[in-house]
C-alpha cells in the first residue's frame, strides 16, 4: 500500500525482495528475468477503478525498482523509484530509495557530471528528511524520528566517503536528548569502525566504553 512503512511493510514485500535476492546472487538471472517482467505488467493495471490500483500500482512499482537495483540497473531503477513518487508523493521511503540509488550512480559509474549526482542524492535525503519527521505524532516519536533520518544522513555520507559529513550526522544521533540504546548503539558502532580504521583508537575506546559495553 502507498503509506507503509517499518514493520507496517506486508511480509509478501519481504519475502519477495528475498527471493529477487537469491535470484540474483545465486546466478539465476533467467529466473530474475521472468519476475521483473512480471512485475513490469502489474505496475501498469489496465481497465480497473481508479483509486486502488495507483496503490497496487505503487507496490508493484517499488518491487520493480527493488528488482532493478538489485540487478545492478541503478538507471532503470531510478525510473521505477520516480514513477513510484508520481503514485505516492508523500511517501518518505521513495526518497530515501531515490537518494540511496544516485549514491550507487555516483560510486559504481563515475559519471561526468559528479557533482550533480551527488547534490541529486542528498537533495532527495533531505526530501526524506522532511517527509518523514512530518509523520511523527509524539515529541518521542519525533525524537525518535530525528535519530532515524540523522542515522540515515550519517550512512548515506559514510557510503560516499565523506568522513567530516558522516561524523557529524553520527554525534546528532548520539547528543540526540531522549534517544533509545539502540539508536545510540548505531551509530556510536560504524563511528568506532571509522576511527580504528584512521588509527584513532583512543577515541573508538572511549565511543565504545560509553555505548557499547553492557
Amino acid at each position: 500500500r502507498d503509506m507503509v512503512w517499518g514493520d507496517e511493510i506486508p511480509k509478501l514485500w519481504v519475502a519477495i525482495n528475498g527471493v529477487l535476492s537469491c535470484l540474483r546472487w545465486g546466478g539465476y538471472s533467467h529466473g530474475v528475468r521472468i519476475v521483473a517482467r512480471r512485475l513490469e505488467r502489474l505496475s501498469q493495471p489496465v481497465g480497473r477503478a481508479r483509486d486502488e490500483p495507483r496503490m497496487e500500482a505503487f507496490g508493484h512499482t517499488m518491487l520493480m525498482a527493488h528488482q532493478q537495483a538489485l540487478t545492478l540497473n541503478p538507471v532503470k531503477a531510478l525510473a521505477s523509484y520516480f514513477v513510484a513518487r508520481d503514485l505516492s508523493p508523500d511517501n518518505p521511503l521513495v526518497a530515501l530509495c531515490i537518494a540511496t540509488t544516485y549514491a550507487r550512480v555516483f560510486k559504481a559509474r563515475q559519471p561526468d557530471d559528479r557533482n550533480a549526482t551527488l547534490v541529486k542524492a542528498f537533495a532527495h535525503l533531505q526530501d526524506y528528511q522532511a517527509k518523514r519527521l512530518r509523520m511523527a505524532r509524539s515529541d518521542e516519536e519525533l525524537t525518535s524520528l530525528r535519530c532515524e533520518v540523522n542515522f540515515n544522513f550519517g550512512r548515506l555520507a559514510q557510503q560516499l566517503g565523506i568522513p567530516f559529513l558522516f561524523e557529524t550526522f553520527y554525534r546528532k544521533v548520539l547528543e540526540e536528548p531522549g534517544a533509545n540504546a539502540r539508536d545510540k548503539r548505531e551509530a556510536a558502532l560504524n563511528l568506532c569502525l571509522y576511527y580504528r580504521q584512521i588509527g584513532n583508537d583512543d577515541m573508538a575506546r572511549t565511543l565504545q566504553r560509553k555505548y557499547l559495553v553492557i
